[in-house]
């Protein structure tokens, strides 16, 4: 057997692919990828063209609305990468060629994704609130209503993450009832 290379992780990883990554799967990912990519570049060139121009006559605006905007394309940029992944069946689940490991790290998958969300974004979150309002980092951190808030946000991200891999299981079985 074939041991997955780290690209070959990646990829599975970023596109939520289960089982082994076959070709037809691949080059779908891969052309997926380079269209992003080629987005991605052409948004950055063209916003770094703009902001750059502007930024010397309305510097506290453009310092403000560029990287919301930003952040808005790439989200937008996002969202149709996961929309070409579910229209070509990139990302559907094959539950008869998932191995042992596949199968356990698919337990419980959402509120992984939670507590994850959580560990990464509450300190960043906590230091970031901390600067702007010139206060003491560990302070903040330590504050008990911004830890239960942030616990609250990653268990709602985990129990919609939760819901959605649940949601994927149930189709990727009665799509092989309908196969039988």
């Amino acid at each position: 057997m074939k041991k997955e290379t780290l690209s070959d992780k990646m990829i599975k990883r970023f596109y939520g692919i289960t089982g082994p990554l076959d070709e037809q799967k691949r080059q779908a990912a891969e052309r997926m990828g380079n269209t992003a990519f080629m987005c991605l570049f052409w948004i950055l060139i063209l916003g770094n063209a703009i902001a750059f121009p502007l930024a010397f006559r309305w510097p506290k605006i453009i310092a403000v609305a560029y990287p919301i905007l930003l952040e808005v394309l790439l989200l937008g940029l996002c969202l149709c990468i996961v929309i070409q992944a579910r229209r070509k069946g990139v990302d559907d689940l094959e539950l008869g060629l998932q191995d042992v490991k596949e199968k356990k790290a698919m337990q419980h998958v959402g509120l992984k994704a939670g507590f994850s969300y959580w560990l990464l974004f509450y300190p960043l979150f906590s230091i970031s609130t901390a600067v702007i309002e010139k206060k003491d980092i560990l302070q903040v951190l330590l504050q008990p209503k911004l830890i239960i808030v942030g616990l609250a946000a990653g268990l709602g991200f985990g129990l919609i993450m939760h819901f959605i891999a649940k949601g994927k299981v149930r189709q990727a079985q009665k799509r092989e009832e309908e196969n039988l």
